[in-house]
């Protein structure tokens, strides 16, 4: 999934009708992105941000809250970024992002 953002340090979002509007989410400054290895031991990689984005994560204290309230203001993602790409292309925008959603674990 993929929106398309102002370029703010936290974004607006991109309706289907090409408008921009602010949406209200609530932003952690840091988050943990776990793995395990071989042995089976958990280690967590802390990201630290000032931001809305820090290496293509999204730092919103629940990404499914986040969605919900994004729909709740007519806000959807893109399935892939070509079909966000195009829909730029055709309403004209520029001073945008993409912001690639991920869950981590």
């Amino acid at each position: 999934m993929i929106y398309l953002v102002s370029a703010h340090k936290y974004p607006s979002f991109f309706t289907p009708q090409g408008n921009l509007v602010d949406v209200v989410l609530s932003y952690d400054t840091t988050k943990c992105s776990s793995t395990v290895n071989e042995r089976g031991e958990v280690s967590c990689r802390e990201i630290k941000a000032t931001t809305a984005v820090c290496d293509d994560i999204w730092m919103v204290k629940n990404v499914d809250s986040a969605i919900e309230t994004l729909n709740d203001h007519g806000v959807y993602p893109f399935k892939t970024k070509q079909d966000a790409k195009n829909f730029a292309k055709h309403h004209g925008l520029v001073g945008f992002r993409y912001l690639p959603v991920k869950r981590l674990i």
